[in-house]
């Protein structure tokens, strides 16, 4: 036996390999996903067909290209999974967040976040805000509806990956 197979065997004897896989973040299964946040007392849900490219793009604890740093994404010993991330927004700010999600991301899950926006050029832009998500598959994404479309309230269908792409 080679000395490297054997290594490989002792680790996964000792569940090393099992570790990092637990570790990992979690990817949202593909197909349709309704997604509730509720913020400030208001409320608002939409529809958004996930495949592997917008988990890429976007991942379930937000944008992971373009204005924002790499987020930093932890599972905590509870089990749920911690992230933070920076967000250089220009005139719009700079937005910190923090959060904690739990659940199975292949069927439902809930995400908590408080995002503190500073040096926006408007001032009202600028404190704290908490959010809460609650996001479930439904199945495949149906007919008419690609990966990255997203259905907002009042029937408003945008596709997340073009928007993103044309910035």
């Amino acid at each position: 036996m080679s000395r490297g197979f054997g290594l490989l065997l002792a680790l996964a004897a000792l569940g090393a390999c099992d570790r990092f896989d637990r570790d990992a973040p979690p990817s949202r299964a593909p197909g349709l996903w309704v997604q509730t946040v509720s913020s400030a007392g208001m409320t608002q849900q939409s529809r958004l067909c996930v495949d592997a490219a917008v988990e890429a793009a976007f991942g379930w604890w937000g944008q992971t290209t373009g204005a924002c740093a790499k987020p930093s994404v932890t599972r905590g010993p509870d089990g749920g999974w911690r992230f933070n991330s920076r967000c250089d927004m220009g005139p719009a700010g700079v937005n910190a967040t923090t959060g904690v999600a739990t659940g199975d991301f292949s069927a439902a899950y809930r995400m908590q976040a408080e995002t503190i926006t500073t040096a926006a050029a408007a001032p009202q832009m600028n404190g704290a805000r908490r959010m809460t998500l609650q996001a479930v598959r439904q199945g495949p994404c149906p007919a008419g509806m690609k990966p990255g479309d997203m259905t907002l309230p009042g029937g408003l269908t945008i596709n997340v990956l073009e928007v993103a792409a044309s910035k």
